[in-house]
């Protein structure tokens, strides 16, 4: 009988720690027991390899891939136009404020910047009144030129997040702009192939051939919000699947998709992706997620990078740094530069992240 009870107490004690460290990082609950959700699909993948870090960083990354979640100068709105007006990155003063960032940035040691760029939708791309999409406006292209050229003159890769996790919470409409409520592009055939035709496959073939790119991540952090608003997991890893093709069949650029944590990971295996990433917080540490684990230990086919952690948190920045590069992984990206959250605090670590950026060069 104790053993039951054991047992039992165990099972809450982890399922309450999935939910606090959903909240702990500022995002919902997903729905992770009950009918209907198929959360622990985990396709079939090839054998392990190794030494699939050191093949990624050869001939793309000069030693390990240290860098900075910029993530946004405004959250969903610098690439494209909004009934709100347009404050893209093509504009004199977005431009001028960006170019300053990317310097610093740049001076600080950092070869990736993780940028998001149509976040919960909001901006674009353009949608008609059946949640089909048009294309892009007038500004879109412009904005995405000037982002490109600004990263490029720094020396700086970019990973280009196309999608958050906010794109599937329940549309909400603000003087005019609807922010969120496209999980259409996620369920419905008609919507995904309006998104692919008209968006995602002239995004790809105008910019395929960019040096400047490193990567594109389909989605941030989705696991948050898979199994709400009828996205399941299959449906998500059927878009992700079909989103990596297309980055394969229209570019020379990578793909990857920012998973909420590292025991999610390999539940993405055989979708496509060129490399893994996660991202890591405190709170997680007690709550069943290990902050020191070793890539050989992933279960991995391809290469994984920490894609955020926090520099608010009570290890350095370097703790952070060092155990990626020692533990396998092919690299670390602080969060964050600009968000303005509570687990966003570049000044106070950016000449510590500099001098171990400038040591490990």
């Amino acid at each position: 009988m104790k053993r039951t009870w054991l047992g039992v107490i165990f099972i809450a004690a982890a399922f309450i720690g999935e939910a606090l460290c959903a909240a702990g990082a500022g995002q919902d609950l997903v729905s992770l027991a009950g009918p209907g959700n198929d959360l622990a699909i985990t396709p079939v993948s090839g054998p392990v390899d190794v030494s699939a870090a050191k093949r990624f960083l050869n001939g793309i990354m000069d030693g390990f891939a240290v860098g900075l979640n910029y993530p946004w100068l405004n959250y969903g709105w610098d690439f494209g136009d909004t009934a709100w007006g347009h404050r893209g990155i093509s504009t004199p003063e977005s431009r001028a404020t960006v170019a300053a960032d990317f310097a610093r940035m740049r001076s600080k040691g950092a070869k990736v910047v993780r940028w998001f760029v149509m976040s919960d939708g909001r901006a674009a791309p353009e949608f008609d009144s059946r949640g089909m999409v048009t294309g892009f406006d007038n500004f879109f292209y412009a904005d995405m030129d000037a982002a490109l050229e600004i990263a490029a003159a720094n020396g700086i890769k970019l990973v280009l997040v196309l999608f958050d996790l906010k794109l599937l919470d329940a549309a909400n409409v603000v003087n005019g702009v609807q922010t969120g409520g496209r999980d259409g592009l996620i369920r419905s055939p008609e919507a995904t192939r309006s998104l692919f035709d008209l968006a995602l496959i002239p995004l790809f073939k105008r910019y395929g051939a960019s040096p400047t790119i490193l990567a594109w991540e389909i989605i941030n952090e989705s696991e948050w919000r898979i199994s709400r608003n009828d996205v399941s997991f299959s449906q998500m890893y059927g878009f992700a699947r079909q989103v990596a093709g297309l980055v394969h069949t229209h570019t020379n650029q990578m793909v990857t998709l920012g998973s909420a944590k590292s025991t999610m990971v390999a539940q993405w295996k055989g979708a496509g992706l060129d490399f893994y990433q996660y991202h890591y917080y405190d709170n997680m540490g007690t709550l069943f997620v290990p902050f020191n684990i070793r890539y050989s230990d992933m279960g991995l086919d391809k290469p994984c990078v920490l894609g955020e952690f926090s520099t608010t948190s009570s290890r350095s920045v370097e703790t952070h740094l060092n155990t990626m590069l020692n533990n396998g992984f092919a690299g670390a990206w602080a969060w964050s530069y600009r968000a303005g959250d509570g687990r966003s605090d570049f000044n106070s670590v950016a000449d510590r992240f500099g001098a171990w950026a400038n040591a490990h060069r």
